[in-house]
């Protein structure tokens, strides 16, 4: 779908409008990267923020790509819940249980999943980049600013490394 100024307002998921996903730039943004933030939103069950999608400044990654989206809850004294719900959710999927949000994901093609503080992050890198497989292909999990504790599943320190599956045990 094309994210412009011209279409700024018109609401095109059900929870939410252009105007969330374009932060200056038109440009073009896969389908299922909008359904996957519909998803997402389905499973918070309450309001949540798009607070980055295409980034041409940065200068790397998946945002550069138009790739990428990061969202957090719009209230901010849930994030920490928000990520630790969402790094469970990661978690149960690595370990065998189906039918959760990271399913959901990946049926969309999402690939990449990331935990870091600004917000969650999804996105639909290639597969070569990936690190597990699944049914639906490869697909990695990464953790920004911090890591997620093996027994837990919660995000807890401030390194950052993309993770394997000997990680995760």
């Amino acid at each position: 779908m094309l994210i412009t100024n011209a279409n700024i307002g018109i609401p095109f998921a059900p929870n939410f409008i252009i105007s969330e996903f374009w932060h200056g730039i038109d440009f073009e943004l896969d389908d299922n990267l909008i359904k996957a933030a519909q998803v997402f939103r389905d499973w918070h069950k309450k309001p949540i923020s798009i607070i980055r999608t295409y980034a041409p400044s940065d200068g790397w990654g998946y945002h550069v790509q138009k790739l990428a989206i990061d969202l957090s809850p719009t209230n901010v004294n849930e994030k920490v819940k928000f990520h630790n719900d969402y790094s469970e959710e990661i978690l149960k999927y690595y370990k065998g249980e189906r039918g959760g949000l990271i399913e959901k994901l990946r049926m969309l093609g999402i690939t990449g999943f990331g935990i870091e503080s600004a917000g969650n992050h999804f996105d639909k890198r290639p597969g070569n980049t990936c690190k597990i497989t699944d049914k639906y292909g490869a697909f990695t999990i990464f953790v920004w600013d911090g890591y997620i504790d093996k027994t837990t599943g919660k995000v807890i320190s401030t390194k950052n490394y993309s993770l394997a599956p000997k990680d995760l045990r």
